[in-house]
């Protein structure tokens, strides 16, 4: 007995084709788009990686440039205050902190206005 929709079915009220697929024996129909469906399950899985492998690239570029600005900023306070790179560091992120601005964008306006980080 099979049950569809609330209402209990007997297996001869059931189309030959139904109930052969809900007993466990796939129709020739299925095996014919087995290799479709795997193919296509295939092709999905690559568009995936390539763009989490795009995403990657993208973020380490990111960083990449992040790193350069802030360096560039602690550079010019070290010169400007005769400070060690540490120190400079942190009052690049004290600044950051305080204005809840990204430690990149006080770093950038360092360089752009020569301004001190916390005026920045």
């Amino acid at each position: 007995m099979f049950s569809a929709g609330g209402q209990n079915l007997e297996p001869g009220n059931v189309d030959p084709n139904v109930a052969a697929g809900l007993a466990g024996q796939p129709s020739a129909d299925t095996q014919s788009c087995r290799p479709l469906a795997q193919a296509f399950g295939l092709a999905v899985d690559r568009v995936v990686d390539r763009q989490r492998s795009a995403d990657k690239q993208a973020n380490l570029e990111q960083a990449i440039d992040s790193h350069r600005v802030i360096g560039q900023a602690v550079g010019i306070l070290v010169e400007r205050h005769r400070l060690l790179p540490g120190q400079a560091f942190d009052r690049l992120k004290e600044a950051s902190q305080n204005r809840n601005l990204k430690l990149r964008d006080v770093a950038a306006r360092v360089i752009q206005t020569g301004a001190e980080p916390e005026d920045a």
